[in-house]
């Protein structure tokens, strides 16, 4: 669990230096931030897809899931839960912030590196993905502020859930499960460089559902 906490950890640190960023950082580079967090999103996507083994797991998953999504309205529901309270409601801000959410809670270090942790106890892939956020943190932090310190509630649901079922989950993570659900989530996070990058309104947040489908997929379409 250690590592768990050295991650959420991480997010908080950079999340409080960011904002001191500003006094670096030129206001007309930050103007431009999000089109840089949607390259940073399409290069950790695309790593992602890479590890796919089969597509048809994939598409059930994300047709399913997203399908769940949206009939759970997910994103409004994310919006109203993270942006309550907040005067700053502009679509740049919320696709920065959705993306942020996305980066760190369903990046394939977290979800891979959680269930290894709780298997066998190796958290350097999680001491890897500390490093990462922290510095993910500082970045987000500095164009739309502390609110990323939000993000820490669903990342060490996300990944203490995973890390505590990682046992009974041993049995089905081959290869193929492994492989597609890392893909899964890049296409998600694919999803999401497209629409903080302006080419999209897609709601990517509605898609997070095909996250727990997909291990069932791969077992039912006979890749485990």
């Amino acid at each position: 669990m250690q590592g768990i906490v050295i991650c959420c950890v991480a997010v908080i640190i950079g999340s409080l230096l960011g904002p001191l960023l500003k006094k670096i950082i030129p206001a007309h580079a930050l103007e431009n931030v999000s089109y840089i967090f949607s390259l940073v999103s399409f290069v950790t996507a695309f790593l992602s897809i890479m590890k796919a083994v089969t597509l048809l797991p994939i598409a059930i998953s994300l047709i399913i899931g997203g399908l769940i999504g949206y009939s759970l309205n997910l994103e409004e529901h994310v919006k109203t839960l993270f942006m309550h309270g907040n005067t700053v409601k502009n679509d740049s801000f919320i696709s920065a912030f959705m993306s942020f959410l996305t980066l760190i809670c369903i990046s394939g270090a977290g979800i891979y590196g959680s269930m290894i942790a709780g298997i066998t106890g190796d958290t350097s892939i999680l001491y890897v993905k500390a490093m990462l956020d922290a510095v993910a943190a500082m970045s987000f932090a500095a164009a739309i502020g502390r609110m990323t310190l939000l993000v820490v509630i669903p990342e060490a649901a996300i990944m203490f859930s995973l890390y505590f079922l990682a046992g009974w989950l041993a049995p089905y993570l081959t290869e193929a499960a492994i492989g597609n659900l890392n893909a899964c989530g890049g296409v998600i996070i694919l999803a999401t460089a497209f629409k903080l990058g302006g080419m999209s309104n897609y709601a990517s947040i509605n898609l997070l559902p095909a996250l727990m489908m997909i291990i069932p997929a791969t077992l039912l379409t006979g890749e485990l």
